[in-house]
């Protein structure tokens, strides 16, 4: 059950989790 609701969340909100990837690859860049 808990794989399966954390694989609906993904699905629901993956915008947010793709912003927070976005917003901690953008930082890494912008140290270089």
């Amino acid at each position: 059950e808990v794989f399966i609701r954390l694989k609906d969340h993904l699905n629901r909100f993956p915008d947010f989790y793709n912003s927070s990837l976005v917003k901690e690859e953008a930082e890494g860049i912008d140290d270089i």
